[in-house]
């Protein structure tokens, strides 16, 4: 701010405006986004196997037995 000759007074808010005051904010936003899905990559490759499979099978076996019925 001293380079343009602007002066702040204290309680005095700053403007910002341009590429420079968003940079950090948009680099942290894009790198978490990042981490994210790769994080996201990774349980899709580590599950796929688990999936692919017959996850109901256990279900199905267990509806296939019979029920007993003390008062019929």
């Amino acid at each position: 701010m001293a380079a343009r000759g602007i002066k702040r007074s204290p309680g005095e808010d700053l403007n910002c405006s341009g590429v420079e005051c968003f940079k950090l904010a948009f680099i942290i936003i894009t790198g978490t986004t990042f981490l994210g899905s790769l994080v996201s990559l990774i349980l899709v490759i580590r599950t796929r196997k688990f999936y692919k499979g017959d996850i109901y099978k256990k279900f199905r076996e267990e509806s296939k037995q019979p029920t007993l019925r003390w008062l019929s």
